[in-house]
């Protein structure tokens, strides 16, 4: 399968969009200072409508700061419309590098470098310019199409109901599928294709047969047509906008993105920058063992305000906070409405 050069360079953009859902951050309200992953800044972005004091988002890999600042530089500089269309929705590559054209002098210069060095992003659109983005798009180009027609794969992404939308599952679910989503979303094919083998380090456990048991949960309590990111995966694009998307919060997010402070950095260091009120931390204690994650969950709570918060995901690793020093929020209702499937675990802990 055809893999884009750039993907060969590192660093390179892994992620275009961010696959935790905002809406298990939004509820647990909480203003103040915020530390956040920066990733492809949705979260970022959707976390302003809590209205926090300020955002220090983070990411070790520097393109995807280069991402972010982009989007932001596209939030200020363009109109609503003009802003989807640059992204990559509903929009020509014409367009698109029409508008970078119309934005670049308000890059910064590493920014703007490497963007016009890798102008493919541009034609692509944004929210198709990661590696994982390009999984994805194999799944939904290559796989799909040998276990549903279009026609059956339209009817159940536009079912009506939640009870209309297990009954086309059912069907949906054929040995084709289930044999074919267990080679694709294998540990050996997505550490290829999709995401860096050292994310892979602590694995525990068969990852297509977890991700399987996640996505039949979601698809039996998520309804298709409300889920842009079950859209994105099945029908490559999305329909319903995710929250920083929506027209509705397109102003108020322009108006307060100089509240975000973008930063390159490991996440230990980042901590020390502030003493914060809410942290979302994506998944990021899969990458460690526990005696490190146990490590950072006393240096968090010296480094966070009384009553803070702390959310994060597990995905292939079983994590969580061991010590005394934070209280779990209950979080399984939460966890069942959650729109993007890719996730064994929502965690939410206030110290």
């Amino acid at each position: 399968m055809y893999m884009k050069k750039r993907f060969k360079e590192l660093p390179h953009i892994r992620y275009a969009n961010v696959y935790e859902d905002v809406n298990s951050l939004l509820s647990v309200f909480k203003k103040g200072i915020y530390l956040s992953i920066a990733s492809g800044g949705d979260n970022t972005f959707g976390l302003l409508l809590n209205n926090p004091k300020k955002i220090v988002a983070f990411d070790y890999n520097i393109t995807q700061i280069y991402l972010v600042k982009l989007k932001m530089h596209a939030f200020k500089s363009l109109e609503y419309k003009e802003m989807l269309a640059f992204f990559g929705i509903n929009s020509s590559i014409k367009e698109r590098i029409n508008l970078f054209n119309k934005i670049k002098d308000t890059l910064e210069k590493d920014v703007y470098n490497y963007f016009n060095n890798h102008l493919d992003i541009i034609k692509d659109g944004l929210i198709y310019c990661g590696k994982f983005e390009h999984y994805l798009k194999l799944f939904k180009k290559y796989i799909l199409p040998l276990t549903h027609t279009k026609r059956f794969i339209k009817r159940f992404m536009n079912a009506r109901s939640i009870d209309e939308q297990r009954i086309l599952y059912k069907k949906f679910d054929n040995m084709r599928f289930r044999m074919l989503f267990k080679i694709f979303f294998s540990k050996t094919v997505m550490s290829s294709l999709g995401r860096d083998k050292t994310y892979f380090k602590y694995l525990d456990k068969d990852l297509a047969k977890n991700l399987k048991e996640r996505i039949d949960l979601g698809f039996n309590n998520v309804l298709n047509k409300e889920n842009p990111f079950m859209q994105y995966i099945i029908l490559g694009k999305f329909i319903t906008l995710p929250e920083y998307l929506k027209e509705e919060n397109f102003n108020y997010i322009k108006s307060n993105l100089d509240k975000i402070t973008l930063v390159c950095d490991e996440f230990s260091n980042v901590l020390m920058m502030e003493k914060y009120d809410f942290l979302n931390l994506s998944d990021i204690f899969e990458y460690m063992d526990e005696a490190t994650t146990l490590a950072l969950e006393e240096k968090i709570y010296n480094q966070t305000n009384a009553k803070a918060i702390v959310v994060f995901w597990n995905m292939m690793v079983n994590r969580k906070f061991m010590g005394k020093y934070f209280k779990e929020i209950d979080s399984k209702d939460a966890f069942i409405k959650e729109r993007p499937f890719f996730y064994q675990k929502l965690y939410r802990y206030t110290k």
